[in-house]
């Protein structure tokens, strides 16, 4: 990323730059917004064409930093004629049929809301960015394993997955997933 002064970013709904969230790149260095989003859009043109953002889940500065980053990988790849999609860990894997029958129109959203578990957060953190991918027909993809699943893996270790039946992998990564990487398990269990 290279530096330049650009004036603070202002968000949708009036968070900025400065007075309400600050931006830092990997190494924890002070950047502007303009900066991390430029960083994100350049993944548009590299292989593989992914772009993660992290999020503590119930932060609603993330949230709406998110959508922003969103509006305009929306945008960049419409004017590279590059293909986008929106993947969601808060919608689980066997769900997706009923992400897909809403994004095509086929279903109201009263039923997007019932029959998706969606989290409480849902309409305040996450609406808008699903909003804005049917709007623009960006495929939403539902990432996470049913919680079903995750909690036999909490209980029983991850070798219990490979013992379900085969319909039920569908929802799965492929199994055996590796196990977690010595740093992730510090950060995380530390």
């Amino acid at each position: 990323m290279h530096t330049h002064s650009a004036p603070p970013h202002v968000l949708g709904n009036g968070m900025q730059e400065g007075r309400d969230f600050m931006a830092y790149d990997g190494k924890g260095r002070a950047v502007s917004f303009s900066q991390v989003v430029e960083a994100a859009l350049a993944r548009v043109n590299l292989e593989p064409k992914v772009v993660f953002l992290g999020e503590y889940h119930d932060d609603p500065v993330a949230h709406a930093l998110e959508f922003e980053i969103f509006k305009q990988a929306i945008d960049s790849s419409a004017s590279k004629g590059s293909s986008l999609a929106l993947s969601l860990e808060m919608f689980e894997r066997d769900v997706q049929g009923v992400m897909t029958e809403y994004l095509n129109g086929h279903i109201a959203e009263k039923d997007l809301n019932k029959d998706c578990r969606p989290w409480p957060n849902y309409s305040s953190d996450y609406r808008a960015m699903v909003e804005m991918a049917k709007t623009q027909e960006v495929p939403v993809i539902c990432a996470n394993a049913p919680r079903r699943y995750v909690s036999l893996a909490g209980r029983a270790g991850r070798d219990a997955l490979l013992n379900l039946p085969s319909h039920s992998h569908a929802s799965l990564p492929p199994l055996p997933y590796p196990s977690a990487s010595a740093l992730y398990f510090e950060k995380t269990n530390g």
